[in-house]
């Protein structure tokens, strides 16, 4: 059996390189394959929501690293929360963990990246509706997707964004 995974693990390993040195041909560019596992990148960055419930309920509380603290919107017609990661990344996945109650209300979500605000494009939809407490995995459609914000919009409002944690893993671009 141990052998078996080892092998398994071998071609995921082999994988991954080898997506590495697609995207390093595709972009045309020197990048040095990461030894590392990817890190959150989002962690205590720039955020912002269409709107704040209460004062209790912050944008940078979707960041915090907490998975007791969630960010909240008012009711809106299509609420978002956008983070700034500050520098261009190469984002594999993002991670949300949906609030400990009132999970449903997490539905019809696009999840956007882009360099700017002006300039998004999609990286994956949910449609939901989400559980107390999920912990959603998304990968962009394509193997990863560069960008400098990730935004996540509920386009079938009015409904309330609502939020435990948001983690985005990625390398830097050094561009």
């Amino acid at each position: 059996m141990k052998s078996n995974l080892r092998f398994i693990l071998d071609k995921l390993d082999l994988a991954r390189v080898n997506a590495f040195k697609n995207i390093v041909t595709y972009k045309n560019r020197d990048f040095n394959l990461p030894n590392e596992i990817p890190e959150n990148v989002a962690l205590r960055k720039p955020t912002k929501q269409s709107s704040t419930a209460q004062s209790d309920f912050p944008s940078f509380k979707a960041v915090d690293g907490l998975t007791h603290t969630i960010s909240h919107t008012d009711l809106n017609a299509s609420p978002y929360l956008w983070v700034d990661l500050e520098i261009i990344y190469n984002i594999i996945r993002i991670e949300i963990i949906n609030r400990a109650d009132y999970g449903n209300r997490l539905h019809d979500l696009d999840i956007t990246i882009g360099p700017g605000l002006d300039h998004m494009s999609m990286c994956a939809h949910f449609i939901g509706p989400g559980n107390d407490g999920e912990y959603l995995v998304f990968q962009c459609r394509e193997w990863y997707k560069d960008g400098r914000f990730v935004k996540m919009t509920i386009i079938k409002g009015p409904e309330y964004l609502q939020l435990a944690e948001v983690k985005v893993f990625g390398y830097p671009t050094f561009e």
